[in-house]
């Protein structure tokens, strides 16, 4: 049984005065953060509400999650992409435009042994450079890329498609792994060394309605994953466990 005393935590403005720009952006959320485990060569291919990997060597890459705040645009840009976490070489091979079907092509160059979490910040909407002739073709330069994204449109959770949307941040700090249990009334540490909170989202549904939970860092370093889905059986509690070297942690909720 989990222990029901759920305690207050450290204000936001503490955290967030050092939080990596990509987060601090809008809402905290950038348009699109993917991660997973991989060791090799891969492209990543980005293209409306969807990514596709299509791999040059190395074994398939494992635990891919990802989401969207809102779909990528059929424009010309040139859109910048920020790695959280990485070891090897990212790089932009190829811009969204009308030849490529306005699909974004990022390379991941990782030729050290065994599997690394990788984590990608990719931001267009107010962020993304619009090229020359873009800007030419609006017109009128009040962009939708300057209007405020929606809610979660797409999560997908080991390559499936999921109805969830984000419906919190927990933003904190953590040494080593910590086991946290997050209900709609606050947050639990379990075990290990962590202290933060949670920040639900506007709209966020409640856990009862939950039917599968997802966990995205949305700093280097640091990882999480569900440890266990809110339920009846946990008196619907999101168990995560989060792990950091480097204290500072952000994480998305969705379930």
């Amino acid at each position: 049984m989990l222990d029901k005393r759920f305690w207050p935590a450290l204000g936001l403005a503490a955290v967030l005065g050092i939080l990596p720009a990509a987060i601090q952006a809008g809402d905290g959320r950038p348009n699109l953060v993917w991660q997973a485990d991989l060791q090799g060569i891969h492209d990543l291919v980005v293209q409306g509400d969807r990514v596709t990997i299509e791999s040059k060597s190395g074994p398939t890459p494992t635990n891919v999650i990802y989401r969207f705040v809102t779909p990528m645009p059929p424009e010309d840009m040139e859109i910048d992409v920020e790695p959280i976490s990485s070891r090897g070489y990212v790089h932009v091979v190829e811009q969204p435009s009308l030849s490529n079907g306005y699909a974004l092509r990022v390379r991941i160059e990782d030729r050290q042994d065994g599997l690394y979490p990788y984590q990608l910040a990719i931001s267009w909407n107010g962020v993304g450079r619009m090229t020359k002739k873009a800007l030419a073709a609006m017109g009128d330069h009040k962009s939708k890329h300057n209007m405020q994204p929606p809610e979660d449109k797409v999560w997908v959770v080991d390559g499936k498609p999921e109805k969830i949307t984000c419906g919190a941040v927990w933003r904190g700090n953590v040494h080593g792994t910590a086991r946290l249990a997050i209900r709609e009334d606050g947050v639990h540490v379990v075990s290990g060394d962590a202290a933060g909170e949670v920040e639900k989202q506007a709209g966020a549904k409640p856990m009862k309605s939950a039917h599968i939970a997802a966990a995205l860092s949305l700093v280097g370093g640091v990882s999480a994953k569900v440890v266990e889905p809110p339920g009846a059986k946990n008196d619907y509690t999101l168990v995560i466990d989060v792990t950091g070297d480097t204290g500072l942690a952000a994480i998305e909720l969705a379930w």
